[in-house]
């Protein structure tokens, strides 16, 4: 039952957007909260505490009745009575200024949709939604100085909620002298059941609403200018620099100044009003309206939003915000940013690709045969576009960045970013060289990557450090290994719990060691041979001539340096290491399997865990929880440390005999408070 007002609270902050998108807005008239999910009240003695201008305090309680006395007087949450039975629901103001609207029957109104709430009604601080009474000989209620009185020797059913859906109940809340009209939408199931939907208050004291009202008109805005330009005027090296022009707005009675903003050109993705009205004081500029269009120079200490002085080599954009007077406009309004201006011949370079590589992975004798490898820019917004160009070695330490600007188009490849981390291309066939040369055997080449400016970020290209040096044989790699596995054969914590296994390659004259690589299975899909070449964190095996079965060493680290550990899923990749003189060209593997490794040592039995209850069925083996919550995770493994199944916010892990080999599984799981590791033996 949520029944307190932390409770209520916190749904209340998840249910922020409802409010933004209804009524949030600056200015608006109406705070409007929508309670999500709906709060559903039930049983005799339920509450709830309603907080309606949502100031941490509750203004409201509402509450459930359901008693059953033998004795000749009974009094109940406000319900008096000479009998035995009483089913109700009731509601009552935390303070005796706070209150509860009624109808002429002085029970709470059971409002519609557009009636209105304001000073007009009458209100009480407590009073009946909807109450059941049974067999009573008398009864009387009391609500704010309200008493009924009456008598029935059958069920009497009282008040205006009874069987209500979507109805509204007014309210007014009391801060200090001011009173605050509000509403609260309930629908009554029974006489001991309710739900309550959503709730608002008017912000604006002493104000009407009106049932079901989420929000008011939007405030008047005042107009935008139009037509702001920046110029680079003066050599001065600061805001006198700046000369800032726009179009005076339509109608300046609605505000009461123009504010220059300067926004620095990375900054302007994004920048809205809301961004515009945060900026502190002293880093803007304000100007009068005259009655004619606006030209000004800023001043040697004007400053941009960030509040920087303005200054030379920066690329900025300007914006003006129209800052409503508060009587004919009531929001204020942003611009459409400037042009871009760069203060005194400002130069914006490009960012370079790094980490260039050049392999040969094919026999083709063309550029086809050439794949490159290089990580992207720093910033990537500064990239129109990669150009990779392919130089003769013997010219490559002479090669600049006016050469590569000058290449035709058949003679570098295009690469367009696209948040990659790093790129990886094959070449074409007809691509030449930076001589115009076709691209064949037996030259050596390097390579280099040519970033081109975007043209509003940067302004001028860069270019790349060479790659290492490559030259097109048509000498062909050694095979790939085939059919690697892992297991958790052991448990010993580290490398030595892990099994490697794969079949020899035909031909182990081709290549002088195999180079086993464990990679965390989340790093599986990107790894390349260029991320295995060279890499020091590798199992070297020695061919044998026969299929390798191999278990690593209490030292042995996976790809990124780090040791191997239990509890965390793994794939395995093997690298042929060319020879260097019948292959050149190491290959790199397939992925194996996936393993995690645990530690079943330790690991309770099934049948001395406290919180799990396991039932062996005729086709199947069950596990939930004692407590009957459900089981957020789990996951099976086989004692090879291989995944086999997952689940997720299940009431009960469910073991067919049919899917599942016999043997012992390890079955990992938890939910919000539990976890543990079990292990269990199928038939």
């Amino acid at each position: 039952m949520k029944n307190d007002l932390l409770a209520r609270l916190k749904k209340y902050a998840l249910s922020a957007a409802a409010f933004t998108a209804a009524g949030g807005a600056a200015n608006a008239q109406i705070q409007y909260t929508d309670i999500i999910p709906d709060d559903t009240v039930t049983g005799g003695g339920a509450s709830y505490a309603l907080d309606l201008n949502n100031d941490g305090t509750a203004d409201f309680n509402f509450f459930v009745v359901n008693t059953a006395y033998s004795s000749s007087y009974v009094s109940a949450n406000g319900f008096s009575f000479s009998s035995n039975q009483i089913k109700g629901i009731g509601v009552s103001a935390s303070n005796s200024s706070n209150g509860i609207m009624l109808a002429s029957n002085y029970y709470p109104y059971a409002l519609s949709s557009g009636n209105a709430i304001n000073a007009a009604a009458l209100f009480t601080s407590s009073g009946a939604l909807a109450a059941n009474i049974t067999s009573v000989s008398s009864y009387s209620f009391s609500f704010s100085g309200y008493n009924y009185a009456g008598s029935s020797s059958n069920s009497s059913v009282l008040g205006n909620w009874q069987g209500a859906t979507d109805k509204y109940l007014g309210l007014k809340v009391q801060v200090g002298t001011s009173t605050y009209f509000g509403w609260a939408r309930l629908t009554v199931l029974s006489d001991t059941q309710f739900v309550i939907k959503d709730y608002a208050i008017q912000v604006n004291p002493f104000i009407s609403i009106n049932a079901g009202d989420t929000f008011a008109l939007p405030p008047v805005a005042a107009d935008s200018v139009i037509n702001v330009v920046g110029a680079d005027v003066a050599n001065n090296g600061n805001g006198q620099d700046l000369n800032v022009q726009f179009n005076m707005i339509a109608d300046e009675t609605t505000i009461s100044a123009y504010r220059i903003l300067v926004v620095k050109e990375p900054d302007t993705l994004g920048f809205d009003l809301a961004a515009a009205m945060a900026v502190s004081a002293g880093n803007f500029t304000n100007v009068t309206p005259t009655g004619a269009n606006i030209s000004t120079i800023l001043t040697s200490s004007s400053r941009d939003i960030d509040g920087d002085l303005i200054t030379e080599n920066i690329a900025y954009r300007v914006y003006v915000m129209t800052i409503a007077d508060g009587v004919n406009a009531q929001a204020n309004n942003l611009s459409a940013h400037s042009n871009q201006v760069i203060l005194a011949g400002a130069i914006f370079p490009s960012d370079p690709a790094t980490s260039l590589a050049a392999s040969d992975i094919a026999d083709n004798g063309n550029g086809s045969d050439i794949q490159v490898f290089f990580t992207k820019a720093s910033n990537e917004n500064k990239v129109d576009q990669y150009r990779v160009l392919v130089v003769k070695a013997s010219n490559a330490a002479s090669f600049n960045l006016a050469q590569a600007q000058a290449a035709p188009t058949s003679s570098y490849f295009s690469v367009n970013p696209n948040g990659s981390l790093f790129y990886t291309s094959t070449l074409n066939a007809t691509l030449n060289d930076v001589d115009g040369d076709p691209i064949t055997t037996a030259v050596p080449y390097r390579l280099f990557v040519l970033s081109v400016a975007d043209g509003t970020i940067a302004n001028t290209d860069v270019l790349s450090n060479q790659s290492n040096s490559i030259t097109l044989s048509t000498i062909l790699p050694p095979e790939a290994v085939q059919n690697i596995t892992i297991a958790d054969v052991a448990d010993n914590h580290n490398g030595l719990d892990l099994q490697v296994t794969f079949d020899k390659i035909a031909d182990e004259t081709t290549i002088s060691e195999y180079q086993i690589l464990i990679v965390k299975s989340a790093s599986a899909a990107s790894f390349t041979l260029f991320d295995a070449i060279g890499n020091p964190n590798n199992e070297s095996v020695t061919p044998t001539g026969a299929n390798i079965t191999t278990i690593l060493t209490p030292t042995s680290k996976d790809s990124d340096g780090d040791p191997i550990l239990e509890n965390a899923p793994y794939k395995a990749f093997v690298l042929s290491v060319a020879n260097g003189t019948t292959t050149q060209i190491d290959q790199l593997s397939t992925a194996s399997n996936e393993v995690t490794l645990l530690d079943a040592t330790g690991i309770e039995n099934i049948n001395y865990n406290a919180n799990l209850l396991v039932r062996t069925m005729e086709d199947q083996l069950t596990i939930n929880l004692k407590n009957g919550e459900p089981i957020e995770q789990a996951e099976v493994f086989n004692t090879s440390g291989q995944l086999i199944t997952t689940y997720s916010n299940v009431s009960e892990i469910n073991l067919p005999y049919n899917k599942y080999s016999s043997g012992i599984y390890l079955v990992k799981w938890k939910n919000s408070a539990l976890e543990s590791t079990i292990k269990i033996v199928l038939p």
